[in-house]
């Protein structure tokens, strides 16, 4: 266990997953969205990237889903983005 940003917190670091101990590149950047009807997205992003013999075998892309459903939220699309209520 590796110590993590909040103290509160246990955080495993081993890596894991099909691209554990293997070759690739990780991207984090922000997505900035003008929509049309003139509100904004504004996500941030990682993703990851396997290549091998120069073929990209493995793709993952997380983003935050909450900041997603808010600025979508009066969109037609917005049910799209619901989250189950409990």
């Amino acid at each position: 266990m590796a110590d993590c940003p909040m103290p509160t917190t246990v955080c495993d670091r081993s890596p894991r997953g099909p691209a554990a101990g293997r070759p690739g590149v990780v991207l984090e950047y922000p997505g900035n969205i003008v929509q049309w009807n003139g509100s904004r997205y504004d996500n941030d992003y990682v993703r990851l990237f396997r290549v091998v013999r120069g073929r990209i075998v493995l793709f993952r892309e997380h983003f935050n889903p909450l900041v997603l459903q808010q600025a979508f939220s009066d969109d037609k699309l917005a049910g799209t983005f619901a989250l189950p209520t409990p």
